[in-house]
């Protein structure tokens, strides 16, 4: 059975129209923790050889899971210093 993507947060255009606020709120715990279980936790993933900045996905996700965020925040921070800024330009969805 395959499991439908949460999709994250986001503020209105009418509430968005003339400020620079952020708009993607992202997700709250509970929906975090929703689209982490949708990993399959692949022997070969290949969202890792797949991700620019080879963060290794697998493990992060697991972290989520695991609701340990500190370590999969240190999972990011191992191979990228920008973390919110490659969140918003991220094409993976």
């Amino acid at each position: 059975m395959k499991k439908e993507p949460v999709k994250a947060r986001e503020v209105s255009v009418e509430a968005r129209v003339g400020n620079f606020e952020e708009v993607v709120k992202g997700y709250s715990e509970e929906e975090a923790l929703l689209e982490a279980a949708r990993c399959l936790q692949c022997k070969n993933p290949l969202c890792i050889s797949g991700c620019p900045v080879g963060i290794d996905i697998k493990k992060f996700i697991c972290y989520i899971t695991q609701k340990d965020y500190k370590n999969a925040y240190l999972t990011i921070r191992q191979k990228n210093n920008f973390p919110s800024i490659c969140g918003r330009v991220c094409p993976a969805e």
